[in-house]
């Protein structure tokens, strides 16, 4: 689905959802005018219209049909061209669902293209037909409407992330399972690429903020400045959250491994009381002929109490050693 905007030179915006509108409109539009092309989903075969009207190269068309690639920014002679990712935090999963924009900035256009419906993209469109002026400001600035949307709309995905990690690792405290294990290996994935793509855009922000390329004005890299700042903010808040991660598996890892070891223990306790209890056992249960108090007429009562009294000697023993 192709849905444009296009501000006439004398102030006038229109809108068209009509591929050869789009044509027209620009064709007869002349000098001053600044365009808005959003792609939804859209077939291949209407990404001719991105060759017809602005000669983009064959390997960003490809890129852009590709469903999967890392964050980019490639500058070309009169255009930028940028890879960047929405997140969203599926709650139900507890899994991070990214959504791939390629975005192609001229001096006086700006394409976007996505295979799924974005936020930002919706609400830098409610400020193209509302907010006088943010059309006006240059392809620019509405490029930054854009992304400013985008990365803003990691705060949820964060805060999700946030309330699962800290529930984990209280109960890795508290109840241990090893189902409580297999989460946190889960949300140390995700979160793992969370970072790695949230530090890839920091750097292409960084880049857009130091005005190094001529489609960024002077005046708009502040914005661009603005948004590498919220970047770094999400970064350290998902670094804080591998680190609680892993302090949770460790934290997991000694409360089992205190627990196995108590086990353990107690069973060598028990182990050690039987073992003189069997010994006598044993040496009794022999059939010999000729054995002390095989006739004496107490013998059945003096050897189970010689057993608990080695027994109670030996926990009492253990006891004082401060072994349980």
């Amino acid at each position: 689905m192709i849905d444009a905007f296009l501000l006439l030179k004398d102030g006038t915006l229109k809108r068209t959802q009509d591929v050869e509108e789009v044509v027209r409109l620009v064709g007869e539009a002349g000098d001053g005018w600044n365009l808005w092309l959003d792609l939804e989903n859209s077939p291949e075969e209407e990404f001719g219209l991105l060759k017809a009207l602005f000669s983009f190269h064959p390997l960003t068309l490809e890129d852009c049909l590709t469903s999967s690639h890392h964050p980019k920014i490639d500058d070309f002679d009169n255009y930028l061209f940028l890879i960047l990712h929405a997140v969203r935090w599926i709650e139900e999963d507890e899994t991070i669902e990214t959504v791939k924009l390629d975005c192609f900035l001229g001096p006086h256009f700006l394409v976007t293209h996505h295979r799924e419906p974005l936020p930002a993209i919706q609400e830098a469109k409610v400020r193209c037909l509302t907010q006088e002026g943010a059309l006006s400001r240059g392809t620019d600035y509405l490029l930054y409407l854009v992304l400013d949307g985008l990365v803003d709309n990691y705060s949820p995905a964060l805060e999700g992330i946030g309330d699962v990690v800290n529930a984990t690792e209280e109960e890795a405290l508290t109840h241990p399972r090893p189902s409580t294990l297999n989460r946190l290996f889960s949300l140390k994935k995700e979160v793992s690429r969370l970072w790695r793509l949230t530090l890839h855009q920091k750097e292409i922000f960084a880049q857009l903020s130091r005005k190094e390329f001529s489609v960024i004005g002077r005046h708009q890299a502040i914005f661009y400045r603005d948004i590498y700042d919220h970047l770094v903010r999400v970064c350290d808040f998902t670094e804080s959250h591998r680190e609680i991660i892993m302090g949770s598996m460790n934290a997991y890892i000694s409360v089992t491994s205190s627990r196995t070891n108590e086990v353990i223990k107690t069973l060598i306790i028990i182990a050690a009381v039987l073992l003189p209890i069997t010994l006598v056992a044993g040496i009794y249960g022999m059939s010999f002929r000729f054995m002390p108090e095989i006739e004496w007429p107490y013998s059945h009562y003096t050897v189970p109490g010689l057993m608990v009294s080695i027994a109670a000697g030996m926990l009492l023993f253990f006891r004082w050693k401060k072994w349980f």
